[in-house]
């Protein structure tokens, strides 16, 4: 009996030894997913790589295919895309590219343009996808609405906290002289000529005219003879003859700066209101 329960003990234990020696493997599952979800470049941008990757493939193969969904963008206008044919090959390769070809623009007002790229369907040896199968895709335009072609023209303004001295609407118009000069005629209804220059921000989609100090807006006998146009400094809390006047334009039009100021001759001004003047104008 002795004899017996050594050789069932012996046996438990080499059974124990077996189980403890030996190795257990887990393997996952090989996936495809788009590594980014979203792009956003300019429409000068040129080849734009889209990394679709696949994980745990190892040297499994397999064939993802795409669609493009056009929105505001249209594909074979704004951009071009390869493999043409809408298919990736996997052979043991962990990532492979969209390539996205952004069509240039320049000197036409597009917008933002934007698309979409989605996975739709996969077979081989790589047969699932890892959640993320769609990216959106922006192109940004370079041609902004603030310049020349809007600034320069017929705009109609009107004085705000104060009326115009004409009363009511009246109409300005904006000379181009060089790529950073200009003329507006009839600011405040003087009917003169003030220079100005103007520097745009394509980023901001604005321009900023600057006019210097001193020049004749108009001349009227009623608030004291010739009127000289100056700006507020707020730095100093007031008016000085050194102070630019500052116009701010946007896509939505001209906004000539509050406190804008009209000096008479002998130095004694007329503002509109306590609360100064905007003149706002919108092209006609």
């Amino acid at each position: 009996m002795k004899r017996v329960i050594n050789i069932l003990a012996t046996t438990l234990c080499a059974a124990v030894l077996f189980s403890c020696t030996h190795e257990y493997s887990f393997k996952t599952n090989a996936y495809v997913l788009m590594d980014e979800t979203s792009f956003s470049v300019k429409e000068d941008a040129g080849l734009v790589l889209v990394p679709v990757s696949a994980y745990n493939s190892e040297s499994l193969t397999g064939t993802v295919y795409f669609n493009v969904i056009d929105d505001t963008a249209v594909e074979g206008v704004d951009f071009t895309v390869e493999p043409a044919d809408g298919v990736l090959h996997f052979d043991g390769n962990d990532t492979e590219y969209i390539q996205i070809n952004v069509i240039d623009h320049p000197g036409v007002l597009t917008g933002n343009l934007k698309f979409s790229l989605e996975l739709s369907a996969i077979n081989g040896e790589i047969s699932q996808f890892g959640g993320v199968t769609e990216a959106s895709f922006e192109i940004k335009d370079n041609d902004v609405v603030v310049d020349w072609d809007y600034v320069a023209g017929t705009w109609s303004a009107q004085d705000y906290d104060g009326g115009s001295p004409d009363g009511g609407l009246y109409t300005i118009t904006v000379t181009k002289k060089s790529e950073t000069a200009l003329v507006l005629n009839n600011l405040y209804g003087g009917k003169n000529d003030i220079a100005g220059t103007i520097e745009f921000d394509k980023e901001a989609n604005t321009a900023t005219i600057t006019f210097e100090p001193n020049q004749l807006v108009w001349s009227s006998e009623q608030y004291g003879g010739p009127m000289y146009l100056l700006g507020y400094n707020f730095e100093r809390g007031g008016w000085y003859t050194n102070t630019p006047a500052v116009a701010l334009v946007t896509s939505g039009g001209i906004t000539v700066q509050k406190y804008t100021f009209l000096m008479s001759g002998s130095y004694e001004g007329y503002i509109w209101t306590s609360n100064g003047i905007t003149t706002v104008m919108t092209k006609n």
